[in-house]
């Protein structure tokens, strides 16, 4: 039997263009969602770094938002002068920022309407300068990507850098990073090995994708960031779950938002994909009971 692919090589470019979620995605994430993540990532990275003296953040696979629509619900300070930039390749994604610009709220001016959103591959940001951020952030995305290392190679050249020391003074005592580089992924997810991959238990041949082992250990991120140039990284492990109101619901939301399952049931007939989804359902409602299913993400942090 073949050996399963990298998830990375079965999701091209073009696949994640026409990739979007559902509008209501721009909400901030429920505490059972595993985009609630995105709390610990703004925390992690506040602790580096203060948002509060942020003069540029840029938000790279922004998605529908979810890092800000976090961040402007949260108690940490952000600076009021701060340039806001989302990128993500899917305009779909950037449409449902640029839709949430449009419906004006008490607080849209302070928060919303300073978003630059616009649509750029993330190994190739041309239009963000050398050394213009402060803070660069990718929540469940980078690690994505297919050429994410030159993804990486991008967040170094973007991040403001901290100038050289001088060799005709005294050593000066620690200070504030310039910059900091914070970025998830998702380590374990039952969702995924126990519900999506009933594809591959049924059809055996119908591997389920894998993620690169850098991106599941904690030890193995760390050093492979560094690898990238990367200094001061720093991981987590945070417990995730994605709560659902029903088996049928969130199965159904399973097909809709993971891009990799085209592929594994590609050539199968309707029936084949519906007896799929109801064994799916059935799976859920056997093994998660209380509405939840757990996971594990990987938090990182690190500057330049």
């Amino acid at each position: 039997m073949a050996a399963p692919k990298s998830l990375q090589d079965t999701i091209s470019r073009d696949l994640w263009r026409s990739h979007s979620y559902s509008p209501q995605s721009i909400s901030p994430p429920t505490r059972s969602s595993p985009m609630a993540i995105s709390h610990a990532l703004l925390s992690h990275t506040n602790t580096l770094l203060p948002f509060s003296t942020a003069t540029s953040i840029l938000d790279i696979a922004c998605g529908p938002g979810t890092v800000f629509s976090t961040l402007f619900t949260s108690p940490i300070p952000l600076a009021p002068t701060a340039s806001l930039l989302a990128t993500d390749i899917s305009p779909g994604m950037v449409a449902q920022i640029h839709a949430r610009q449009s419906q004006p709220s008490a607080d849209t001016a302070t928060t919303w309407a300073r978003v630059h959103a616009f649509e750029a591959d993330a190994t190739s940001l041309p239009t963000v300068p050398d050394g213009s951020q402060s803070h660069v952030l990718s929540q469940m995305g980078i690690f994505l990507i297919p050429d994410s290392a030159l993804a990486l190679a991008e967040v170094r050249r973007v991040m403001r850098k901290s100038p050289p020391p001088s060799s005709s003074s005294s050593p000066s005592p620690a200070t504030s990073p310039a910059s900091v580089f914070g970025m998830t992924t998702v380590a374990s997810a039952t969702w995924n090995s126990d519900v999506v991959g009933l594809i591959e238990e049924i059809y055996p041949s119908r591997r389920l994708p894998v993620m690169p082992p850098h991106w599941r250990d904690k030890r193995l991120m760390k050093s492979y960031l560094e690898g990238q140039g990367f200094k001061e990284v720093e991981v987590h492990e945070e417990e995730m779950k994605m709560g659902f109101d029903s088996p049928e619901g969130v199965v159904g939301m399973l097909w809709r938002n993971l891009p990799y399952i085209k592929g594994m049931i590609e050539g199968l007939d309707g029936g084949e994909v519906e007896g799929l989804k109801r064994k799916m359902v059935e799976r859920v409602r056997e093994r998660f009971p209380g509405g939840e299913m757990p996971g594990m993400a990987l938090v990182a942090t690190a500057r330049v």
